[in-house]
Order: C-alpha cells, then structure tokens, then sequence
C-alpha cells in the first residue's frame, strides 16, 4: 500500500518538485534583487562624482582666489606707495587705497549681495544636478 495518495488530476498530493510558478517567482526575487544592487551601486557613483567635481570646482576657485588676492594685495601696496610721494606721505597713500576698498566693499555689500549669493547657489545647484558647471 502506498502512502503517496493521488489527486483527481493524477498528480502525487505528497511532491515537493519545482513548480513553473515557483521557479518564475524564484527567478523574479533574484532578478529584483540583482537589479536592486546595481541601482545601488549606481547612486554610489553618481554621488562620488559629483562630489568629485564639486571638489574640483572648489580647488580650482581657491586657487584662482589666491591668485586674485595676492595680485589686489601687491596693486594695492603698488598704489598706496605711488599716491603716498604724490601727495607727500605713505599714511596718506595707504589710507586712500584702503578708503577705495571700504568703498567697493559697501556697494557690493549693499547693491548686489543677493545677486552674487542667488548666482553662487544656482551654480552650485547645477553642478549638483547636472555633473558640469
């Protein structure tokens, strides 16, 4: 006598082979979970380039900053001695050049500091979205 009984259909009630729907179920999960790994792996990518770029971006800003400053700071000492034996003193010289700075540094500050804050903020923006400047 067996202890495996049959259905009506004439398949055994008691096997555990793969079923078609198991093994498509089986595949799906792994495919999902193979695609959900590279997505991941993707991001990763994507968010080390762009802060590699950003990076870049920022260096080549510091260094041309640098440059900037040492070049205004050497004008400046240039200048402030020229006016200085112009008009008879150093102090007066350095004095002047410093005065056309606080100048500059008040209509900057007052006319345009939103307009260089929203240009920077865009730009960074962009180069967080797009990868490029």
């Amino acid at each position: 006598m067996s202890t495996d009984s049959t259905g009506t259909d004439g398949t055994s009630r008691g096997d555990t082979g793969s079923h078609p729907l198991g093994e498509l179920l089986e595949a799906a999960l792994h495919d999902g979970k193979a695609y959900f790994h590279a997505r991941q792996e993707q991001v990763k990518l994507d968010v080390y380039g762009k802060t590699g770029a950003v990076a870049g971006n920022l260096l080549v800003l510091l260094i041309s900053a640098v440059a900037i400053t040492l070049f205004l700071v050497f004008a400046s000492l240039a200048l402030a001695v020229w006016l200085g034996t112009v008009m008879g003193g150093l102090a007066l010289g350095l004095t002047i050049v410093g005065g056309a700075y606080l100048l500059v540094f008040l209509l900057v500050f007052f006319l345009a500091r939103n307009r260089i804050q929203e240009s920077v903020q865009l730009h960074v923006i962009n180069l967080l979205r797009d990868g490029e400047s």
